[in-house]
């Protein structure tokens, strides 16, 4: 289930109003705003994990306390943190087995914990990848046994 705000979604066919949903919710746009306007930071390497693209990682706090990648431009940079258990799930994604990479991402997490989802990059470009791809993304974890909250 896919949660924004206060609707949530849970059919196979959702994705489009999720997209919809998510172009028009103040805390959605709030978020990517703040975002935005952070500046860049340059972090230690020692606690810090950089996932590449076509990678995935299940990170824990005693691993890394930084995660992130980058160079996102169709590509997706796909974040699931479980806030109860401070378990973090991600991934780089290009549309090479998205489901499959998703399913993988969703199953070290406890289903009954509600997930924070935090999406970046997958622009929308003149050849419709970017929105390919996040709809790609969007079908799994509407279908998801966890609460998936878009950030």
């Amino acid at each position: 289930m896919l949660i924004i705000g206060d609707s949530e979604f849970s059919e196979a066919g959702d994705a489009g109003r999720v997209i919809a949903q998510a172009q028009t919710d103040p805390s959605v746009a709030r978020s990517s705003t703040d975002c935005a306007a952070q500046d860049a930071q340059q972090v230690p390497a020692a606690g810090s994990l950089y996932v590449l693209q076509c990678e995935m990682a299940v990170v824990s706090p005693k691993v890394a306390a930084v995660v992130g990648s980058g160079a996102s431009t169709t590509c997706a940079i796909v974040l699931l943190w479980d806030s109860a258990t401070k378990l973090c799930t991600v991934a780089h994604l290009d549309g090479s087995d998205t489901e499959g990479t998703l399913r993988a991402m969703l199953e070290p997490h406890d289903p009954t914990h509600a997930l924070q989802l935090h999406l970046g990059g997958s622009y929308a470009d003149e050849n419709g990848k970017g929105a390919e791809l996040l709809l790609e993304i969007l079908q799994p974890l509407l279908l998801a046994p966890a609460r998936v909250i878009l950030m």
